[in-house]
């Protein structure tokens, strides 16, 4: 009622947040997002927030239950990792009030996940010496998929960008390649997409030692091409997914 004579339109229901998470997923998420993005996100949604929030009526939502549910969180979890349900949670309950007209309010505007961080308790970060990565590269050569060490080492590349490099992507005589396209797997398979910035789309100079290996790459795959016959399954055009089945 003193919604009402606010002039709020309000709808009154008793969806739960795991009817309404669940309706976001199919009505917002699955059509907007890519799909390596609602992939996590529906796994944030199936796995962390309804086993525990999923029963409690939408509009029986209050920032301090959500502050208790962080609480119990936090001592399981990472903070970052918190802070990426934190992010679903929000962009959901968002939806529920500026579009669905499900909540009175933006409760989420009440929960801040800003924390003062102690000098102390930040960790340095750890990573390799040359050395190291020469001693790795070369005890994993004969790995079925050093190239994508290789890749990684002298390039940088993530790894779904190392996943999605075709062939057609890489350009010997100029010593370059082109980043634009990404392969992960998701629920539903791989898929292939472009990155997720125009930032990532990007060419990558490329030392000798990586175009050796990447040659070297080649000729093993006519190779195993001529030696398996009909039984090798070439998924060419990509660099490292054209390691192929065999049957």
């Amino acid at each position: 009622m003193t919604d009402a004579e606010k002039g709020l339109d309000v709808k009154t229901t008793n969806i739960t947040l795991e009817k309404y998470l669940n309706e976001y997923l199919e009505t917002h998420a699955k059509p907007n997002f890519k799909p390596t993005s609602y992939d996590t996100e529906k796994t944030i949604i199936e796995a962390r927030i309804i086993p525990v929030l999923g029963k409690v009526k939408l509009q029986a939502l209050t920032p301090r239950t959500i502050k208790g549910f962080y609480a119990e969180l936090r001592k399981k979890y990472s903070k970052d990792y918190v802070k990426n349900i934190h992010g679903v949670l929000k962009r959901a309950l968002r939806l529920a009030y500026t579009e669905s007209g499900l909540l009175a309010e933006d409760i989420m505007s009440k929960v801040s996940m800003r924390s003062k961080v102690n000098a102390n308790e930040q960790k340095e970060i750890q990573f390799w010496t040359i050395e190291e990565f020469t001693k790795f590269l070369q005890s994993s050569k004969h790995h079925v998929h050093y190239i994508a060490f290789s890749l990684a080492v002298y390039t940088g590349m993530r790894r779904g960008e190392i996943l999605g490099l075709r062939w057609k992507d890489i350009d010997f005589e100029k010593k370059e390649l082109k980043v634009i396209q990404t392969a992960n797997w998701t629920r539903d398979g791989l898929v292939i997409q472009r990155p997720k910035t125009n930032d990532s789309i990007r060419r990558v100079k490329l030392f000798q030692n990586i175009i050796d290996d990447l040659q070297e790459r080649y000729l093993q795959i006519e190779a195993y091409s001529k030696e398996y016959g009909e039984a090798y399954e070439d998924n060419d055009p990509s660099v490292l997914l054209s390691l192929g089945r065999l049957y």
